[in-house]
């Protein structure tokens, strides 16, 4: 009899920490012998920035972008029989556990653990809970109803109670609704070319990150006034990650007489040696994590507010949000306190332990075994959000997932 773990996550084609959790979470499943399935919402082709990834792009349903009920009743069913007929999944299978990591994954997965009487239990990675393209308000009581089951977990201590802010629900006591999101080793002893085009400066600053990460403009911002204010040293600013999307930020920065960019774009694995050339790292998330194990003294960034939060392991334990909600600086207020005035140089870093990977994922598969509730599950027809998507970009949705299974359909027959 096998054991089944299905993910529902977002696209699986970036670097991201997203990408890079499911992909560890995945790797140790199947060396354990789970037949792993990764459902996401984008096109079954191309290559992913974790090679890993690649064999789970024939799971790409574009569909999984939509919200179930703003499809037909029929298409909906169609998506969720062609998901399951996907899996394989044998009669006599011991386990199916299904995770989901983001909105509209969830609503998917309720249904797609409905017909297969499976758990499922949300894992949502989401910094963010308010503002355009977040809907957790508006589908409030689908979240109440997972929460009530303990079947939701979020990626920090404070996720879910953020995530309810504003309605009226109890948090019981000692009791944790979050998860660690631990990811493989990242950093690894190997050489890229693209290092032997740095140098040392007076200031060597890093950030790791996507651009799209909403405190980068914050960032660019602060360094470029952090050089304006230290005219006559020589600064240095790397970014590990792709920038295209802040061309128009970057340029500041470019124009700052002093400031050396280098733009590495994406690198996977992450060399170690690369940390040498930086005497502080500017980041947030799982990327903060990275450096602060390499000794690099980290700026954490405020994945809600984004504004800086402090030196992690000196000002803050945390890599997602202030742990005080007073607390906001701007980034260059601490590349002085560190690189100019050196204040941190005799203080003690206090570093939370680090998390094992293997023990944290069996951990996470205690939370499928421990409860013995009935199976039940949400009608997700009553989940209904106010987006405007037009009909034209819901049936490009739809044909194209038409064409890919054509398409894969075709040359399963020509194997054959």
């Amino acid at each position: 009899m096998k054991n089944y773990y299905i993910f529902f996550t977002n696209n699986i084609h970036p670097i991201g920490g997203q990408q890079l959790y499911t992909l560890g979470k995945a790797d140790f499943l199947e060396k354990q012998g789970w037949e792993v399935i990764v459902f996401n919402p984008s096109h079954p082709t191309g290559k992913c920035g974790f090679s890993g990834l690649d064999k789970y792009i024939k799971y790409g349903m574009v569909s999984l972008y939509c919200i179930p009920s703003e499809l037909p009743e029929f298409v909906r069913n169609t998506i969720i029989r062609r998901l399951i007929r996907n899996c394989r999944i044998e009669k006599d299978a011991q386990e199916i556990f299904v995770e989901s990591q983001y909105t509209q994954g969830s609503l998917w997965a309720e249904l797609f653990a409905e017909k297969l009487n499976a758990k499922h239990i949300i894992f949502d990675v989401s910094e963010k809970f308010r503002g355009d393209a977040y809907y957790y308000e508006e589908l409030i009581e689908f979240y109440k109803y997972k929460f009530k089951r303990k079947e939701l977990y979020g990626i920090s201590e404070t996720s879910v109670k953020r995530l309810f802010d504003g309605f009226d629900i109890e948090m019981p006591d000692g009791q944790q609704f979050y998860f660690n999101a631990v990811e493989p080793e990242a950093v690894q002893d190997i050489h890229n070319a693209k290092i032997d085009l740095l140098k040392r400066l007076d200031y060597n600053i890093m950030y790791i990150g996507r651009g799209e990460k909403g405190y980068v403009p914050n960032i660019i911002k602060g360094v470029a006034r952090f050089a304006k204010s230290n005219i006559e040293k020589s600064i240095s600013f790397i970014v590990i990650g792709g920038m295209e999307s802040r061309a128009y930020e970057m340029q500041e920065l470019r124009e700052c007489s002093n400031v050396t960019v280098n733009i590495l774009g994406e690198m996977v694995p992450i060399p170690r040696e690369i940390f040498g050339y930086a005497d502080v790292v500017i980041a947030g998330a799982g990327c903060a994590r990275l450096s602060s194990d390499e000794g690099i003294k980290t700026i954490i960034m405020d994945a809600n507010t984004y504004n800086a939060v402090g030196v992690y392991g000196y000002d803050t334990k945390s890599v997602f949000f202030a742990e005080d909600c007073g607390q906001k600086q701007t980034c260059d207020y601490y590349l002085n306190k560190l690189l100019v005035d050196r204040e941190y140089d005799n203080r003690e870093c206090n570093l939370p332990e680090g998390k094992d990977l293997q023990k944290e994922i069996i951990h996470q598969l205690s939370f499928f075994e421990e409860d013995d509730s009935i199976s039940e599950y949400y009608d997700v027809s009553k989940c209904i959000i106010k987006r405007k998507i037009s009909k034209k970009k819901k049936m490009k949705c739809i044909l194209s997932d038409i064409k890919s299974f054509l398409l894969r359909r075709n040359r399963i027959g020509m194997k054959k």
